[in-house]
């Protein structure tokens, strides 16, 4: 005797659902819709504060099966602030730099044993999208005293040069 199939909706679907019953329409009619029982629907329905407060608060991927929190939720969450600010300042960011960050902010919230690996930064990245690749516009970090230096002494002998064969 075979089974039924187990269907897991991801978290937008959730809210989709969660919307169709909320405007009226029958449980058993949206169920079928969705392609999942009846008793799952109003599982759903029992724990819909539950998926709007994952959905709305941007910690989990919306489009994700199964949703896995983060252990240290709190640096984590002090982690993907501070980046955020730092890209948004056009530097660029490393890999070694975020675990010593997550490292200090750890201390901050008294997880003096707690240090930041390979692994734990992996999940990070992967939980966040987060790719380490050269934004457009990260040169407008460099100084610009040292540019001015660089142009004056190195371009103009090397224009010089040029201009000479």
């Amino acid at each position: 005797m075979a089974g039924r199939k187990l269907t897991i909706l991801p978290l937008k679907r959730k809210i989709e659902l969660i919307e169709a019953v909320e405007s009226g329409k029958k449980q058993k009619v949206v169920a079928d819709e969705f392609q999942i029982p009846a008793n799952s629907n109003s599982t759903i329905m029992k724990r819909k504060q539950h998926y709007r407060q994952q959905f709305y608060s941007g910690q989990v991927d919306v489009n994700k099966q199964r949703a896995k929190l983060a252990n240290h939720d709190d640096v984590e969450t002090e982690l993907l602030k501070w980046f955020t600010e730092t890209r948004g300042n056009n530097i660029p960011i490393s890999g070694p730099m975020m675990k010593i960050k997550a490292t200090s902010i750890a201390e901050v919230f008294g997880k003096n044993n707690w240090e930041c690996n390979e692994g734990w930064l992996a999940r990070f990245k992967r939980r966040h999208n987060i790719v380490f690749k050269t934004l457009c516009g990260e040169s407008s970090s460099v100084d610009d005293t040292s540019l001015n230096q660089w142009r004056d002494s190195v371009l103009k002998k090397t224009v010089i040069k040029v201009r000479a064969l």
